[in-house]
């Protein structure tokens, strides 16, 4: 069962928030690889406007970028915030992307909206570093706005309910033990 965290926490150090690079070759991971490199950080930017457009003023973390886009579907080229999706060890193993208004106050009006490249399964969105408490979302803007009213609390986000209880915490969350995926 989760446990509630509570306002109050504070990570206890660990690794950093900020991806390594998977050094695995594959097509798919070049193309991860290529995007996260290609794009800016995101404060300054439409990332950072599309935020504080839905009222999240919390500083943008360095696993959140900003990049413009092929949407294959409607064959635009489009503001996109990319999400690092890091593995328990911290590499870079996959992106999410959400495709943005040219204005940068909202989402794009394309299908879909949001997409996943690379190994998304089991992996996270860190919007802080690890520490021995940790709260486990499901979505960006969800993990924002916690951060937003805790922000001594690590958050991840799963990206997905599905990917929830698949998500692999690395050692330092909790202790170890049965409880500590959950």
């Amino acid at each position: 069962m989760r446990q509630p965290h509570s306002c109050r926490a504070t990570p206890d150090g660990g690794s950093s928030h900020r991806p390594r690079l998977l050094e695995v070759g594959s097509d798919g991971l070049a193309v991860v690889k290529r995007i996260w490199r290609s794009a800016t950080a995101a404060p300054g930017t439409l990332v950072e406007t599309c935020l504080q457009s839905r009222s999240l003023t919390t500083p943008v973390p360095p696993t959140l970028r900003y990049a413009r886009l092929r949407h294959r579907e409607s064959a635009q080229t489009l503001p996109c915030m990319v999400a690092a999706v890091q593995a328990a060890d911290g590499r870079l193993s996959g992106l999410h992307r959400t495709y943005l208004r040219p204005d940068g106050r909202g989402k794009a009006d394309v299908e879909p909206v949001k997409k996943m490249l690379g190994a998304c399964r089991g992996g996270g969105v860190r919007l802080a570093p690890v520490g021995r408490r940790l709260a486990l979302c499901e979505g960006i803007e969800t993990g924002l706005s916690i951060r937003q009213v805790c922000p001594d609390l690590p958050v991840w986000c799963a990206l997905s309910a599905g990917n929830l209880d698949r998500v692999q915490l690395p050692p330092e969350v909790g202790g170890g033990g049965a409880d500590r995926r959950r």
